[in-house]
């Protein structure tokens, strides 16, 4: 499983209480996959209720950049979870406190991966996530 140390663990957390109130949440706690993300998420109501978002937590150091490998690596590990949700549609959301840079969004972009940098509570993380899955948080 993924693991979040620290202040990761708590963004992901708030995130998850947060989101609770839409939808189904499930933490990296849950046997989804040994390899799976740091947090689950399907909307119960909206455009794209029944979706599924794997959201993964990767913590830098403030205004540092996020490796680009960090989001080959998580790409990686949730490759095998579509199947895992056959018949929805699966997006997998890289957050980040730090900065992506060029490199890193191309590689998101071919890889169809949405990257959010500059997140650094629960609240800002469950309100993007929520965004993404087309709610008025």
């Amino acid at each position: 499983m993924s693991t979040v140390a620290g202040s990761g663990m708590h963004v992901i957390e708030g995130a998850a209480e947060a989101l609770g109130a839409y939808g189904t949440v499930r933490l990296s706690t849950d046997p989804i996959s040994p390899r799976g993300p740091d947090l689950l998420f399907s909307p119960s109501t909206g455009p794209h209720a029944g979706c599924v978002y794997l959201v993964d937590y990767k913590p830098t150091f403030v205004h540092h950049y996020l490796p680009s490998t960090e989001i080959a690596s998580s790409r990686s590990k949730m490759e095998g979870l579509h199947d895992v949700f056959p018949g929805a549609s699966v997006h997998l959301v890289i957050s980040t406190n730090g900065n992506v840079g060029n490199a890193g969004q191309r590689l998101a972009e071919s890889a169809d991966v949405t990257v959010i940098p500059g997140i650094s509570t629960g609240a800002q993380l469950a309100r993007v996530v929520a965004g993404i899955a087309g709610l008025g948080f």
